[in-house]
């Protein structure tokens, strides 16, 4: 793929990422976009509102600082998923590993 052709599908997604965020928390926490998941929260958004295949926004968070303010928000750790999961689990089998680390979610789980 060129140089050209990547950042153009990089600026979509961003682009894609940033119309979704504005729809749903879980969009919102699924690229990162700290200011719309804020903004979710503010209009009183259920941060434990289950989305497809049963997640809630904290189980397909994008950074450690997503995990953070959803579950000082609220968002509950040990939500399972349709799948039996919690986020914690989730996030510790993909590419979010610091996120699975992360103190709060550690001592909710355990706790």
């Amino acid at each position: 793929m060129s140089t050209a052709m990547s950042s153009a599908k990089s600026w979509h997604n961003q682009a894609l990422g940033q119309a979704q965020a504005k729809e749903s928390i879980d969009a919102a926490s699924r690229y990162g976009i700290i200011e719309a998941i804020k903004q979710h929260l503010a209009a009183g958004t259920d941060v434990n509102a289950k989305a497809s295949r049963g997640w809630t926004p904290l189980h397909s968070v994008a950074t450690k600082e997503v995990a953070e303010l959803l579950i000082a928000n609220g968002a509950d750790v040990n939500a399972k998923s349709d799948a039996d999961r919690a986020p914690l689990s989730g996030a510790a089998l993909g590419a979010y590993k610091e996120t699975a680390n992360s103190p709060p979610l550690i001592r909710r789980q355990e706790g």
